[in-house]
């Protein structure tokens, strides 16, 4: 579906990002993928070349525009265009409050305290800054980076990623969840305004809404929700126990599901698809 096509994938080391690289290989993409976890991201590079395509790992920050900048010109120097944009990328507590790195092994760590939704009223202006600015800044300075390259071509497509706390918000979830929800409703809009204004020059804007997707994260958060539920409880706050129920199919997605979506939008499959916002959740948010 993709072949002799050049995806950009950014948080492709981990999860979703992860699926979607290798999933646009599989289908004949070489892949740049982009991602502030070295070890991890040089591993899916590795699997990438694995299933016959070319691979270029980038260890870069997307929040700095100097370095997405720079990255785009590197892509396209070494793998001659970029085609597809899936901007993956992004997350809740994922600033310093609550983000660490191990010295050994470079990976960063959620630390046990702190997996807790914080109030509105308690979240720093610091992690409000900082959860916008991997959520929302981030997607538009990667836009903004591959633009004038579709541009030239007369054709491209790409994919964001929104979350279905955008629409319906989340009671049970942990960290700084209103400027998460906020940036990913953020990114619905960016998305249509981008499906209009690039429409005429062959470009497809559509984004992909997940739900709750399987990850070691969400394992330990689903390992310490009754433990969550008892803390709330404590501070006033009452969440109901079928809070985390999923959804009607009763589990919650695997990354290489909404990779396939990403595979969809991106082909001439999608063709006449543009502006979409296209809720992958399983029915827990329906409209």
């Amino acid at each position: 579906m993709l072949q002799g096509k050049v995806a950009l994938v950014t948080g492709g080391a981990n999860g979703i990002g992860r699926a979607v690289a290798k999933a646009v290989a599989r289908e004949g993409a070489d892949v740049a993928i982009c991602d502030i976890d070295l070890p991890r991201l040089e591993s899916v590079a590795a699997e990438v070349e694995a299933l016959g395509r070319r691979a270029l790992p980038e260890n870069i920050d997307i929040t700095e525009w100097s370095q997405v900048e720079a990255m785009a010109g590197r892509v396209t120097e070494k793998l001659g265009r970029i085609d597809i944009l899936a901007a993956v990328a992004g997350g809740s507590g994922t600033t310093p409050t609550y983000l660490t790195r191990d010295e050994q092994t470079g990976q960063y760590v959620y630390p046990e305290e702190g997996m807790r939704q914080l109030w509105a009223e308690e979240i720093e202006e610091e992690d409000w800054d900082g959860t916008l600015d991997l959520n929302l800044k981030a997607v538009f300075l990667c836009c903004k980076a591959v633009i004038p390259r579709m541009k030239k071509q007369r054709s491209g497509a790409i994919v964001t990623f929104s979350s279905i706390g955008a629409s319906v918000g989340m009671p049970h979830s942990a960290f700084a969840y209103a400027a998460y929800a906020a940036a990913k409703a953020g990114v619905v809009g960016l998305t249509r305004h981008l499906a209009r204004e690039l429409g005429p020059f062959g470009i497809r804007v559509n984004c992909v809404s997940p739900g709750g997707v399987t990850s070691e994260r969400m394992e330990t958060r689903r390992h310490r929700f009754r433990e969550m539920l008892e803390e709330e409880k404590a501070r006033g706050r009452e969440v109901p126990p079928e809070a985390w129920l999923p959804n009607p199919l009763g589990r919650l997605s695997t990354p290489e599901e909404q990779a396939r979506v990403v595979v969809f939008l991106a082909s001439d499959v999608a063709s006449y698809i543009n502006g979409v916002t296209l809720d992958v959740n399983g029915g827990s948010y329906m409209k």
